[in-house]
C-alpha cells in the first residue's frame, strides 16, 4: 500500500484537490472522502500499487503525478517500478513485460491513477 501525506487545497469537479509537496496536486473523488475535509487539513492518501500506472510525460492520463523512477524490480510475474514524486517513494505494480524497454530507472514518468480508487484519512 502506498502512503502519501497530502494537505486539502479546495474543491474540483466534485472531488477535492490535495497538495503533495510544494508542485504536485492530486485530485480525489468524494466518494473516497470519509468525511467531510475542509482546506488547511492535513491527510493521508492511501492507494494500491496495482491501481497505479506508469506514462511517459508526451502520454498526459487525464490524472497524473510526475515523478523520477528510481529503481525497476522484477518479481515472477510482476515489475514493481520504485517512483519518487514530491518526495515520497510509490510503489506501482505492473505485469512483467509491460514496462519493458519502456521505463528505465533515472526516467522521468507520470504516475496514473483513478481518483476513486484513492482513500483518505485523517493525519
Amino acid at each position: 500500500m502506498n502512503f502519501i501525506d497530502a494537505v486539502v487545497a479546495g474543491e474540483h469537479d466534485g472531488g477535492r484537490v490535495l497538495k503533495i509537496g510544494a508542485d504536485a496536486d492530486i485530485l480525489v473523488a468524494s466518494v473516497a472522502l470519509p468525511e467531510p475535509v475542509t482546506a488547511g487539513r492535513q491527510v493521508r492518501v492511501a492507494v494500491r500499487p496495482e491501481q497505479l500506472k506508469l506514462a511517459r510525460p508526451d502520454q498526459a492520463p487525464p490524472h497524473a503525478l510526475r515523478g523520477m523512477l528510481e529503481t525497476v524490480i522484477f518479481v515472477g510475474s510482476l515489475q514493481v517500478f520504485l517512483v519518487r514524486v514530491a518526495g515520497t517513494l510509490l510503489h506501482v505494480h505492473m505485469l512483467a513485460g509491460a514496462g519493458a524497454g519502456i521505463f528505465r530507472e533515472g526516467d522521468e514518468v507520470l504516475v496514473a491513477y483513478d481518483p476513486a480508487g484513492l482513500r483518505i484519512f485523517g493525519a
